[in-house]
């Protein structure tokens, strides 16, 4: 094979590499947007209705906690 035409299949080849690489960029700018993720707890007073955040008090009847102490309530 002559110098001058490995030369024009080097640029062919180059070319080639180009325009994969292009096309492949091209196609992450293409793709769909990410959804946001759902909220990973919500809070329900009466079971039936949730919403990610909650207002009210979580424990009610438990008063300050120290290291080593336990409470519980229902």
């Amino acid at each position: 094979m002559s110098i001058a035409r490995r030369s024009i299949l080097r640029r062919r080849a180059a070319k080639v590499a180009t325009a994969v690489l292009l096309l492949t960029l091209a196609s992450f700018g293409l793709s769909a947007p990410a959804q946001a993720a759902s909220p990973g707890i919500e809070f329900s007073t009466d079971g039936v209705t949730y919403a990610p955040v909650f207002t009210g008090s979580l424990f009610k009847d438990i008063t300050l906690v120290v290291p080593g102490d336990t409470q519980s309530s229902t």
